[in-house]
């Protein structure tokens, strides 16, 4: 039965050479329905879409937040050229603008200088009123009163009017479902306009950030497929040397690469930050199983048909090994909690079937449509054979300088792998100059950002009314003016300030209502303004209807730099504020939620996969290795040159400060499915060597690495230059993945070619003795 299963793969390939025309035919058709499918694949810039959405920190961040974490938030700020940004005719271009925006679809509600709350007497009685006059641009009769409410008004600062008067800003929240594409049009139109009426326009926020996501997504994709193709086909024409030893492995990979994007339209998957890599990678890594194929029908002596039948059948077992070690090292990444990452895992592992499974049927069949391919010009005097042949003397003769240098990079990676660092800051990943990052940095430099994070606090028991007590909100005053003095906190918000706000308004006096009475009253004027306005998501999420519940809202940015708030700098403003609250009971469960807590659970999620799926990945491939070799030994060789790879990895991302994200982070599972190949093919050809001169190790070294060594460097040098496009993408996690994936992969081809057969010379001498 296991020799009927053993022959099955050689009796396919057979078959496909023999009905050469047939095969190429069906491929060609299947092709084209992939091609249907692929065109039906689009891109997905959402980075929230990232986060996990099944954690605590979710349900926390759903109960908490209400609606919130299904909209999409537009800025739109201005300054003036010249002059004030409180001129008449730039206030009424400004008002033009947000009631044009305001009208697109799937805008929900808007936030400006003119429609914000505002608190004082109207006729002797207490006037909760927008800062303009029915939240329109004022007159200019108006024109005083509107910038004396709105100096006035202490939580303004740094919402819609930055601490000097020089920038004024708006918010559009906009449902998720929206189209960014058509609101960003009209935004751009809008802007050109304000630049004509004297402003300069600040737009960001995550609707355009989405979008400048695409565009470098379609742009990246585009380019780095057109950019591996043109390095795949150099690495072909180099080794090859001949126009169909170029064009035929150049159509199999191609039409594997084609496969793997319709796959991705079958299932329903998109393009994202982490699965645009995917094509690329795919035509990058699968052209490997195109050159062993075509290299052995090179070697081979015979003639016609049979030559190419009998060269598909030795490659079919190490290819099929190949595959099954790739396929480990995706599928590996199934354990994490991103989707994205999970598509990726599966959408690449049908890519690598796909072009394994062209290697060995396709592209024999097509190569059996023309004459045969002339053998390599390797002779045995020839410089490379040489080369090869005095490489496995010196590993034979001197293992205790390779194993003196693995011992080397072992030391290198012990002392560096602390310095490693995790990268979750989103704005990180896109080019410094972009535009929209570049007026998002404008606006955090004027008024410290708009990333948000909240403390809520829940009743004991849920006891309705409890923070109309002016003892309770006392307390609760004090612990806002803690985190508030954190350097990191550039604004809050909260029911006790607005409270001692409208107390000032309507007495003069700056101080926290005590009467139980007057606090409900104002209470309950500030939750209906919340509910009924456009202010309502400023205001409305700052107590419940019941008031057992009652959020503190902040907004945060790294002091230090003026930027966005990274991972490590958070983790340590969490602390802060979760010591002040410890500091600072107020008799009640506090809770700390908002977008950037889900950041560290997504964090927590990329440290979590890394050690689990490099742990299943490793093990799934010895156990692989130790079935198919039937020796624990030769099944744990292979994976040497790649623990050598992963080790170098570490220690060049820790010297050059290249983080740990959401792509360089499957770069170890990558390596090891990838990287694992060459090796498993030098130990086949050895132990074939060694089969046919089992007294003379030496001899079967130098005569497997006159085989493979050509292949062995082919293969990786293709892989490493088809990789080094990726150095020419926008984004940065994408352009260190390719780096990364190249210093792994050329630490473990120079693992399989003298570490490698270091440790099989070793084991040769030891088993010799032992008659082994």
């Amino acid at each position: 039965m296991l020799s009927m299963l053993r022959a099955i793969p050689g009796r396919i390939i057979d078959f496909c050479v023999k009905h050469a025309a047939l095969s190429v035919t069906v491929t060609f058709a299947l092709t084209l329905i992939f091609v249907f499918f692929a065109l039906r694949v689009k891109i997905n810039p959402d980075f929230v879409s990232f986060l996990p959405r099944n954690s605590e920190v979710s349900k926390t961040m759903r109960e908490y937040s209400g609606n919130a974490a299904t909209t999409d938030l537009l800025v739109l700020a201005v300054t003036a050229r010249s002059g004030s940004v409180f001129d008449s005719d730039k206030l009424s271009a400004y008002g033009r603008a947000i009631s044009s925006l305001a009208g697109q679809p799937g805008v929900i509600s808007v936030v400006s200088p003119f429609n914000l709350v505002s608190f004082g007497r109207d006729g002797g009685r207490l006037a909760i009123r927008t800062m303009s006059p029915g939240g329109a641009v004022p007159t200019p009769d108006a024109l005083p009163e509107f910038r004396s409410r709105l100096s006035a008004s202490r939580y303004a600062t740094n919402l819609v009017v930055s601490a000097d008067s020089t920038m004024l800003l708006s918010y559009f929240q906009v449902t998720h479902a929206s189209s960014s594409e058509s609101l960003m049009k009209t935004v751009h139109e809008e802007g050109t306009l304000l630049r004509a009426s004297g402003l300069t326009p600040f737009i960001t926020g995550s609707i355009p950030l989405n979008v400048q996501t695409g565009f470098y997504l379609s742009r990246d994709l585009s380019r780095l497929l057109a950019l591996a193709v043109l390095l795949v086909v150099l690495c072909y024409a180099v080794g090859f040397r001949m126009l169909r030893g170029i064009v035929l492995p150049l159509v199999s990979v191609l039409f594997g690469t084609v496969w793997t994007i319709g796959f991705m339209g079958v299932m329903g998957y998109s393009l994202s930050l982490i699965s645009v890599v995917t094509p690329p990678l795919i035509l990058i890594f699968g052209n490997e199983y195109n050159i062993y194929t075509t290299s052995e029908v090179r070697r081979l002596t015979g003639v016609g048909k049979a030559r190419i039948s009998q060269a598909g059948r030795n490659v079919a077992k190490p290819i099929t090994m190949a595959f099954l070690s790739t396929l480990v090292g995706f599928l590996s990444l199934m354990v994490t909690d991103i989707p994205q990452t999970r598509e990726f895992a599966v959408a690449a592992s049908f890519g690598s079937l796909a072009c394994a499974f062209l290697a060995l049927v396709f592209l024999p069949a097509l190569l059996a449509l023309f004459p045969p391919l002339a053998p390599p010009a390797l002779k045995e005097g020839s410089a490379f054979v040489r080369t090869m042949r005095a490489l496995a003397r010196f590993c034979y003769r001197f293992p205790a300088i390779v194993l003196g240098g693995v011992g080397a990079v072992i030391v290198l990676f012990v002392l560096t792998w602390p310095k490693i660092i995790f990268n979750t800051d989103s704005a990180g990943y896109y080019p410094q100059k972009d535009a929209v990052l570049q007026d998002t940095y404008a606006i955090y430099d004027k008024v410290g950002g708009y990333e948000q994070i909240s403390v809520s606090f829940d009743a004991p028991q849920g006891a309705a009314g409890y923070f109309l007590d002016s003892a309770v909100l006392a307390r609760v005053e004090e612990v806002e003016r803690a985190l508030r003095a954190l350097p990191d906190v550039s604004y809050a918000i909260s029911l006790p300030d607005l409270l001692r706000q409208i107390t000032q308004a309507s007495t003069g006096v700056d101080e926290l209502p005590t009467n139980r009475a007057i606090i409900s009253t104002f209470a309950r004027l500030l939750a209906a303004s919340g509910s009924t306005s456009a202010t309502g998501s400023v205001l409305g999420n700052l107590t419940n209807k019941d008031f057992s519940r009652l959020t503190l809202s902040f907004r945060i940015y790294n002091s230090t730099t003026g930027r966005f708030m990274d991972e490590a700098r958070f983790r340590d403003l969490m602390a802060s504020m979760r010591k002040i609250l410890d500091q600072n009971p107020v008799g009640a469960k506090s809770v700390i939620w908002g977008d950037l807590i889900r950041m560290l659970a997504f964090a927590d999620s990329l440290r979590r996969t890394l050690f689990l799926s490099m742990a299943i990945s490793v093990i799934s491939i010895l156990l692989l290795t130790i079935l198919v070799f039937r020796s624990f030994f030769f099944g744990l060789y292979p994976l040497i040159p790649l623990a050598i790879g992963l080790l170098v990895n570490y220690a060049v991302m820790a010297l050059t400060g290249v983080p740990l994200d959401m792509t360089t982070i499957m770069v170890s599972n990558i390596a090891i499915g990838v990287g694992v190949d060459s090796a498993i093919y030098l130990v086949i050809q050895y132990r074939r060597e060694l089969q046919a001169s089992p007294l003379d190790a030496s001899a079967a070294l130098e005569r497997t690495l006159q085989v493979m060594g050509q292949p062995v460097l082919l293969a990786s040098i293709s892989m490493i230059a088809g990789l080094l496009v990726f150095l020419t993408a926008a984004f940065r996690p994408v352009m260190f993945f390719g780096l990364l994936v190249v210093v792994t992969l050329a630490a473990t081809t120079v693992g399989t070619l003298i570490t490698l057969p270091t440790l099989l010379g070793l084991d040769a001498r030891v088993r010799r003795p032992r008659g082994g």
